[in-house]
This record gives structure tokens, C-alpha cells and sequence, in this order.
């Protein structure tokens, strides 16, 4: 068996129904894949529909109680009954290319590596107000596809982030971002090396994509393929209830692997998060603290934590940083740096964070230094960190080194901000330190 078709439904007879059409319209050799189909306890016809296709497909139909939201349960029983070497999964009332199921091996069997392929969907985000789209999909055939090929509001809604890494998902630090399992594939084999879905996703969204970071970590190669094509048939949303779902899967996902890529896609879920993270890491490289002398942090240590409290640096670059400030603990966006501390063997905590959510308890740190990393972070995201450092921290100081851009005001005008969104006080100091080669340091009281 070459490919197994997982479907997880529940409730959706009368789209399934489209589905499996189109499953039956495939040029690819019925004998040679399957169709699992995992019903979460439907009470429609869903059952009656599947068995008027039982002589038609190659299909297992497997019913579970249902209990709430269980699409990873689902997506992992299909997983263990499959025989394919090649998983799919198909969301239902997606409408299959005839060629769909052709596609999605050819890129397997093409490529020198183990991938995940993500194939192309039109009508990701159509609604059932959209008129046209219903009529349209109201009769499919095969000029629907050619139909939907020209217009351009139905595209798939990622292929101009894509452009952005010239279409190969190598080029971005987060190719797991766009591995949304409504149309998408890989090897049993893959899945079974990472674990699965993980089944603690009990509400919707995000379990997909944490399966590809897993994905990712395991070293498999993203690939769009845009000739794995298939329609996404519109139906009922609950937005609000979906997005505070979202909201909550996304900080299980992070407090799970504790990453900066999924830091950032806690506070941007938007369809450019890929782009802006990946020219916040180019500015990253740019960045020059960490040549400053020793003399500039044993200052901010002698001056504003005498008593070695609790103290956290924020843009750790380099285990001297460290011993300068007789700190233990620390945070590092660039995942260059944070390896090299890593490598160190260093018995300090240390995080591949930015510091949008921190997992301390409240005022731990007497001290939090901030680096000039936090320069380069748009205003929002700017903010968003310095919410969290008034959580968890007394009192902050800024390095801002030498640079021919006002920091200082630039600065001074977010923390006016802060207030508004905040309600937090603050007192300000500044100490001109010129001859430790840095044109300010701040020093914020939070109260």
C-alpha cells in the first residue's frame, strides 16, 4: 500500500460526501491507496454515507465516542491503522484535483529526503457569506479548479509569504508554520519517529503545527507543492470561540518547547509571522553589545545590584556577559549565541526567548538588564516585552550603545506607552558613561 488518506469528521455528512467524490475522480490506482476515515461520534447520516462508497474505495470506517474536541485522537488512530508508507491528511469537504493523490507521492518519491509536503489549497478562508464561492462549488467539476486558478481573492492564502523565501520553505526558520494538516503529507515512518499529534490539544487549532515544529526539530524537509491541489469548501465558523482557543493552544505550545520562533508566533499568528521574524534575526546579527568592555557591565552590576539579588540579562550574547554581571540567569533570541552559552556547560538558566511570555513568578528579579537587542523590536512587540518585564521584575536598566539613532527618545516615547497600556509608574535615571563606550544606560524603577 503506497498512501493512506486519513479523514477525521464529525458531523459533516453532507461535505465528507463532496470529499469522497472526489477521492472516487482520482486518475491514481484505487488498489494502491486507502481511505480511513475516523468518525468523532457523528449523529447525522455520516455512517449511511460512507457505506454507499464501501464497494467504490478501499475504505476503513472507524466511529469513536465522541468527547469534545479530539482531532488529534482522531488523526492518531488513523495514523496506527494505516498500512501506507505515505500518510495524507484530508480535512473533510476538501475537494480533491483528480491528479491530487498522484502529486503528493510523485514529491515524496522525487525528493532525496525525508519531507513534509504541504500542498496548495484554494478558498482557505471563504466563508458561507461568499456567494460566488458556494454556487461555484455548488457543482464541481474539473473546470472549477481552472475556474478558481484565475482568481485571484481564492489563492491560497500562504503562496505570497512563500515568494518572500523565493517558494522554498528551507529559506525560513519556521517552515512549521504553514504545515496546516487539511491538505498535507508525510512518511508514516516520520510521524511515528516524532510521536504523533499530541493529544493534550483539546480545544482547536495549533496541533497541526505543533506537530510540524516537531517536524522540523526532527531535521524533515518542508516542501510546497503546488501541484497537490484541493479545494477548502467553506463552512460554519465560530470565530471568537476559535480565536481564544487559538490563544490558549499557542501558550501550551510554547510553555511545551520553550522556543523564541514560538514565542514570536504567540504574540504575530498572522500570515506574515514568518517574514517579520525572519528580518527581526537578520537585524539580530547586526547587533554589537557584546564587544563591550568588561568594565561597562561590572558598572551596572556594582552600581544597581550591589547586593547580588536576583538578577536577569535579557540579550545574553556571551558567557562573559554572564560573569560580569555575576548572573544566573538569562534569555537569548539568536539562536547562534544562545548554542555557543549552551556548548559552555555553564550552570546558569538560560532560554531561547525574547521575552514576550516568561515563565517566572512575579517580581523574582530584583534586576533585569536589557540589551541593545530590544532596539531593533517594533514598537508592539517592544511593549509586549516590557509588560512582561514589569511582571517579573523591581527595577530594569537599557544599555543603549553608541549609534547615530536616538534610542534615547525613541525609548522614552514607548515608555510613555507603557503607562497607557499598563497603568504602571515609573521613575527614570540616566547615567552618561562615555567612557565605558556606551552613550546611556537607564535606570527604571517600576512601581
Amino acid at each position: 500500500m503506497k498512501a493512506s488518506l486519513i479523514i477525521p469528521t464529525y458531523n459533516r455528512a453532507g461535505l465528507l460526501q463532496k470529499t469522497l467524490n472526489s477521492v472516487l475522480s482520482q486518475k491514481y490506482c484505487s488498489s494502491d491507496f486507502e481511505v480511513i476515515i475516523i468518525d468523532d461520534g457523528s449523529t447525522d447520516n455520516t455512517a449511511k454515507i460512507v457505506k454507499t462508497f464501501n464497494d467504490s474505495l478501499n475504505i476503513k470506517y472507524y466511529r469513536v465516542n465522541h468527547y469534545g474536541f479530539q482531532v488529534s485522537k482522531l488523526r492518531n488512530i488513523g495514523i496506527e491503522m494505516a498500512n501506507g508508507e505515505i500518510i495524507i491528511f484530508v480535512d473533510s469537504g476538501l475537494i480533491l484535483k483528480d491528479d491530487y493523490i498522484q502529486e503528493h507521492l510523485l514529491y515524496h518519491q522525487k525528493s532525496k529526503y525525508e519531507i513534509a509536503l504541504i500542498g496548495k489549497t484554494y478558498c482557505l478562508h471563504s466563508s458561507l457569506n461568499d456567494d460566488y464561492i458556494v454556487e461555484l462549488l455548488s457543482n464541481i467539476n474539473k473546470e472549477t479548479f481552472f475556474v478558481l486558478q484565475e482568481k485571484e481573492n481564492y489563492q491560497d492564502i500562504r503562496i505570497p509569504a512563500l515568494k518572500y523565501f523565493n517558494n522554498d520553505l528551507c529559506n525560513s526558520d519556521c517552515p512549521w508554520f504553514y504545515f496546516v494538516t487539511a491538505n498535507a503529507s508525510v512518511k508514516r515512518k516520520s510521524l511515528l519517529k516524532v510521536g504523533l499529534f499530541d493529544e493534550n490539544f483539546k480545544s482547536w487549532g495549533i496541533e497541526d503545527l505543533e506537530l510540524g515544529y516537531r517536524l522540523h526539530v526532527a531535521k524533515i524537509k518542508f516542501v510546497f507543492g503546488s501541484k497537490a491541489i484541493s479545494i477548502h469548501h467553506p463552512h460554519e465558523r465560530n470565530l471568537i470561540t476559535n480565536k481564544k482557543s487559538e490563544e490558549n493552544n499557542a501558550s501550551y505550545f510554547l510553555a511545551k518547547h520553550n522556543d523564541v520562533n514560538i514565542e514570536f508566533f504567540t504574540i504575530k499568528r498572522e500570515l506574515y509571522f514568518p517574514i517579520i521574524f525572519s528580518k527581526f534575526k537578520e537585524k539580530l546579527k547586526k547587533r554589537d553589545l557584546y564587544k563591550k568592555k568588561k568594565e561597562l557591565f561590572e558598572f551596572v552590576s556594582q552600581k544597581f545590584n550591589p547586593r547580588n539579588k536576583q538578577l536577569l540579562l535579557c540579550g545574553a550574547s556571551n558567557k562573559s556577559m554572564l560573569k560580569w554581571l555575576d548572573c544566573k540567569y538569562a534569555i537569548e533570541a539568536e539562536e547562534f549565541f544562545f548554542e555557543k552559552l549552551k556548548s559552555c556547560n555553564l550552570s546558569y538558566h538560560i532560554l531561547n526567548q525574547i521575552g514576550f511570555k516568561l515563565h517566572f513568578e512575579n517580581k523574582k528579579f530584583h534586576l533585569t538588564v536589557l540589551t541593545d537587542i530590544y532596539l531593533f523590536l517594533a514598537t508592539s512587540w517592544f511593549i509586549e516585552v516590557l509588560k512582561e518585564i514589569i511582571r517579573i521584575s523591581k527595577n530594569t536598566i537599557f544599555i543603549i550603545p553608541q549609534n547615530e539613532i536616538d534610542y534615547c527618545t525613541i525609548i522614552k516615547k514607548r515608555l510613555l506607552l507603557i503607562t497607557k497600556y499598563t497603568y504602571s509608574k515609573y521613575e527614570i535615571e540616566t547615567y552618561r558613561q562615555n567612557n565605558l563606550n556606551c552613550d546611556k544606560l537607564f535606570h527604571i524603577k517600576w512601581s
